[in-house]
């Protein structure tokens, strides 16, 4: 693992820089090692798609030893298997494709993290030096490997908030192409209606302080990438390059031509060439929203009273037929009390206004204005006006449209959190506002 690299590389991102790279499918290393000398910040080595076998892999991961250019390994599909070997034989990280909940993203990072963070099994390859720096790597392993979720389909699109709140996501690509197919667009890179999906998800993570990644398919889309701002671009897959370069020296000598699937030439093919379906000039039917959109103004939301002193009025949920979501503002009277319970789904908790605290497992933090903390499924958890006399008002988000919750006893010992304390490892996240990446 090229620690230094992986630490400039998210330099650079965190500075709202850009980081360039290339895709790469074929098996010469030797179309790695001209991209590393040519100083690309990233190169993916593909072995989802195309011909590569491990041998390959690893040929391709050993040409950027001692460089500044990050080597991640797209691997076939979420398999904890495949994400170990491939950072068993020593690439940065791993693009995992196919994406679509905060859950498998969840499961993709764990298999990538040792134990107790994850579930990934310690092996004697190039990662640990053949087993002689066990120690070393495995300090530094869990904090610098990097786990980039592709999300190329259009069910991910009601999935991106709760994928922004997985804690050890940083960086997310974009699939145009599989993202189309989904959509009804087959064939096409971004179909009817895809390109604005794909930015306004893109708005959506950046605001949430994710970085975002998308192959450029020429130099005038590489410069659009730029101005939309994406941060992790592709300059292209080694094979497109290759054609790119080839299809316009042949023009210049007025010998293009395309190229067709049975990669047979068209002049010498027995059968006419395939009748290309004209693309759609918009969104199936099937995929028309069922119900129009709604607005809940601050007042007019269901009131009920969930704890003396603390009341919720709901914003979205049942009552207006969100589903799996309910938002709300909560209420807290000077001095009331939230009792200790635990839910069935997560939860997102943000200070509007006055002084909280807030326990988890006996953990105790104290809230600032506009400070946020996310709960887990089944932690318990308990929430405090620290004031005699003014409101606390809070807003929340839960990952349910008919929630409920279990009251239970705070059995755990209580821990006051530091200051700048960020939550509990596998546990709560705490987002401080005054701290919190901009």
């Amino acid at each position: 693992m090229n620690t230094q690299a992986i630490r400039t590389l998210r330099e650079k991102l965190l500075n709202d820089g850009q980081v360039y790279g290339l895709w790469v499918t074929l098996e010469s290393p030797s179309i790695t090692e001209i991209a590393v000398a040519l100083g690309v910040d990233w190169v993916v080595i593909d072995a989802e798609h195309g011909h590569l076998d491990w041998k390959d892999i690893v040929a391709h991961v050993r040409t950027t030893v001692r460089s500044d250019t990050v080597v991640l390994v797209r691997v076939a599909e979420l398999n904890s298997g495949l994400i170990k070997r491939a950072l068993d034989i020593g690439a940065d990280g791993v693009v995992v494709p196919w994406i679509e909940t905060a859950d498998q993203l969840k499961e993709a990072i764990s298999y990538a993290r040792y134990p107790l963070e994850g579930l990934r099994g310690i092996g004697a390859e190039r990662a640990t030096c053949w087993g002689q720096s066990l120690v070393e790597h495995t300090a530094l392993a869990n904090d610098h490997v990097l786990v980039v979720p592709i999300l190329e389909t259009i069910q991910t699109v009601s999935q991106v908030s709760q994928m922004c709140q997985v804690e050890g996501s940083e960086l997310f690509f974009f699939g145009p192409a599989d993202f189309s197919s989904t959509a009804g667009a087959r064939g096409q890179w971004e179909g009817p209606g895809v390109a604005e999906q794909i930015l306004e998800m893109k708005d959506t993570l950046r605001q949430a302080g994710k970085k975002c990644g998308v192959i450029a398919t020429n130099l005038e889309n590489l410069a659009e990438r730029r101005r939309q701002g994406f941060q992790m671009i592709g300059l292209g897959t080694d094979t497109g390059l290759l054609l790119r370069s080839l299809k316009t020296a042949l023009g210049a000598v007025g010998r293009d031509r395309p190229i067709q699937a049975s990669l047979i030439p068209m002049e010498i093919a027995k059968t006419p060439p395939l009748t290309i379906t004209p693309p759609l000039t918009k969104l199936p039917e099937s995929m028309r929203p069922d119900r129009p959109e709604g607005m809940t103004l601050v007042g007019g939301g269901p009131k009920i009273e969930v704890a003396p002193g603390v009341s919720f009025e709901g914003m979205v949920g049942g009552n207006n037929q969100a589903r799996r979501l309910t938002t709300g503002l909560v209420t807290f009277a000077p001095g009331a009390i939230l009792p200790s319970h635990i839910h069935t789904f997560a939860e997102s908790i943000t200070l509007l206004s006055g002084s909280a605290s807030f326990e988890v497992e006996g953990r105790l933090y104290l809230l600032n204005k506009m400070d946020n903390i996310v709960i887990p499924t089944g932690r318990v958890h308990m929430a405090r006006n620290l004031s005699a006399t003014e409101k606390a008002v809070f807003h929340i988000a839960l990952a349910s449209n008919s929630p409920s919750r279990t009251l239970v006893e705070m059995n755990f010992p209580q821990r006051p959190m530091p200051a700048d304390a960020t939550g509990h490892p596998g546990a709560e996240r705490f987002n401080r506002f005054e701290t919190a990446n901009r």
